[in-house]
């Protein structure tokens, strides 16, 4: 039973970890903004200590995914997933950057400067796409657009064996 709890503990605490790392989050900007101590950010990632309901959803919140997907619910993990491919695919499609990030920040404010770096890694990805494409977003045919969101979902998804995802500059290399 016990070892049940701590091995749950460790998979959520990946998922935690991942989460924060996608974010460009690490354990000391979290803990300032929950008002706790890096060390517990940091017990919370290794399964040494269990997170309580209520700052595992503010946690959440910060991070920009839903409770359940931290929990490791395998269908709202698909959600989120499907999610990803929307808002890539509105991105690419040269979506509004400002309305794509309002509804990534889920009222969490970003910085000027965080907010110049996913602009820029979004202009990054839109022309490795069409470098490797050939072709603007646009003028690709529906399959065609399947198969590259596919493979940025795969690269961003795969993450490195230890719930670690690639951050988006990596991913744009892994395109082009």
């Amino acid at each position: 039973m016990e070892t049940d709890t701590r091995t749950r503990r460790r998979e959520l605490g990946r998922r935690m970890r991942a989460a924060a790392r996608d974010a460009g989050l690490d354990s000391t900007q979290i803990a300032r903004r929950l008002g706790v101590g890096s060390s517990t950010v940091r017990h919370w990632w290794s399964g040494n200590t269990e997170i309580p309901a209520g700052r595992l959803a503010a946690y959440a919140d910060l991070v920009s995914r839903p409770v359940a997907v931290l929990l490791g619910d395998a269908a709202a993990d698909a959600l989120y997933r499907a999610g990803q491919r929307d808002l890539l695919n509105e991105l690419l499609g040269g979506g509004g950057f400002a309305a794509v990030v309002e509804r990534l920040s889920h009222g969490v404010p970003f910085s000027a400067g965080r907010l110049a770096g996913l602009e820029a890694d979004v202009t990054l990805l839109r022309a490795a796409v069409e470098r490797h494409t050939g072709r603007r977003w646009a003028a690709l045919s529906p399959s065609e657009r399947e198969e590259v969101l596919r493979a940025l979902l795969e690269q961003l998804n795969q993450g490195d064996g230890n719930g670690a995802h690639p951050p988006p500059r990596s991913l744009i290399g892994g395109l082009v």
